[in-house]
């Protein structure tokens, strides 16, 4: 008996070492690294706090379907992130947080993180500057201007007591290299010292005047009906006579007909607006079905993207006070609510807006400012093939992508 309690005792001994010697690690954990303690929002917040030069952005947690096209890590249960990527996206500009759970290779992903991060992901333009940091768990991906990428990472490296290293800033650029003075002025190169301007033209070939030198050139019979037209020689002020052809009336016709082809494209545009009627024979019931169950516009979305062939990657997200115009391109008002599913590349002109007006409000006036105001090439770089919108109820919806996609959406929208 007398052993057994003194096994007890013994192992009670250990745990309580064990205990006094683990706490004191974790709180040395959280000193070496105080951003972990600080929430994904309000670190990235913090760290895009006085950047200039910003463009616009919207800070959005990471999904497990999203997760490694922004963060380029494979998403592991337990992962946390958020992304404050440029809302247009021919600006090549991305912000990413990584948390990992306790007991991760933080140090490991971070690496990953740096081989696999691609500063050309938006096709069309590409970042000046990617930088990956680790502080304990958290890991900050940040992809920009080489100005603004230093200035992201100074922030973050603040907000856990360090000073960045100069060696570890990415090397900003000069605007515009600047001429000599004399270079400016004088629109004429001139010689470097100790040539003579005569050896300089020495190395530049010339054309003389050759008698023979329309001889090597085929002689063409213009036929019947052509024209003569006078030139002056530098020789003398003598004229001669250049024979230009006629073009055959033939070339116009053929081309002619192709001209018709392209009102196809407008042809089919219409469509929309005259299934527009259709909508008061389609009680206002239908799409209040969402706001009963709580206004779920993110499964209606869904439920109209379903089944589209050839849709581009997309992130179906809600749109904000701050984010409303840029979508809908109409002002936010009070009560009105609403999610895009744009495409998550920028170089694909792709956008589909949906939003719920409030009870009372015009719908159809709503969708008649949006389809005025819509800018198609809001991509810069590429340019959607069509603009919709169409009306249910209270729902308004709005499309810029290729025909067929557009076509195929705005039907799964009047079907619902």
């Amino acid at each position: 008996m007398k052993k057994l309690f003194a096994l007890l005792c013994a192992a009670a001994l250990l745990l309580s070492l064990a205990a006094c010697a683990s706490s004191p690690a974790a709180e040395d954990t959280a000193e070496e690294n105080p951003v972990e303690s600080i929430a994904l929002p309000d670190l990235m917040a913090d760290i895009l706090d006085g950047v200039e030069n910003l463009p616009d952005y919207e800070i959005t947690e990471l999904t497990a379907e999203n997760f490694e096209f922004y963060a380029f890590l494979p998403y592991e249960e337990g992962y946390e992130g958020v992304t404050a990527d440029a809302l247009i996206g021919s600006i090549a500009h991305s912000v990413v947080l990584v948390r990992l759970p306790e007991g991760a290779d933080a140090a490991q992903a971070a690496a990953d993180i740096e081989a696999n991060a691609n500063p050309n992901k938006w096709i069309c333009v590409g970042a000046e500057a990617t930088h990956v940091r680790q502080h304990g768990n958290t890991i900050l991906l940040v992809m920009s201007s080489a100005e603004t990428a230093n200035a992201i990472l100074q922030n973050f490296d603040a907000c856990n007591g360090d000073e960045t290293p100069e060696s570890d800033l990415a090397e900003v650029g000069d605007a515009q290299e600047t001429l000599p003075e004399d270079v400016v002025n004088d629109p004429v190169a001139t010689p470097p010292e100790g040539e003579e301007q005569e050896d300089l033209e020495g190395n530049m070939p010339t054309l003389t005047p050759d008698e023979d030198q329309t001889d090597n050139m085929p002689a063409v019979d213009p036929g019947d009906g052509a024209v003569e037209m006078p030139t002056v020689t530098p020789d003398d002020d003598a004229q001669e006579t250049v024979t230009v052809v006629p073009i055959e009336p033939e070339t116009p016709a053929e081309t002619t007909p192709e001209v018709p082809a392209t009102p196809e494209t407008p042809a089919e545009t219409p469509e929309t607006p005259a299934e527009t009627p259709e909508t008061p024979e389609t009680p206002a019931e239908t799409p209040e079905t969402p706001a009963e169950g709580g206004t779920d516009l993110a499964s209606t979305m869904e439920s109209i993207l379903s089944g589209v062939a050839d849709l581009p990657m997309y992130q179906v997200t809600d749109l904000t006070a701050e984010t409303f115009e840029f979508y809908t391109f109409v002002p936010y008002e009070e009560g009105y609510t609403g999610v895009t599913a744009d495409s998550m590349i920028g170089s694909i002109a792709h956008s589909v807006v949906l939003v719920q007006v409030p009870e009372g409000a015009d719908a159809e006036a709503f969708a008649e400012t949006m389809a005025a105001n819509a800018n198609p090439s809001k991509w810069i770089c590429v340019t959607a093939e069509s603009v919709q919108t169409a009306v249910k109820g209270n729902l308004v919806l709005l499309v810029m992508s290729a025909q067929a996609t557009a076509d195929a959406i705005v039907e799964n929208f009047n079907a619902l």
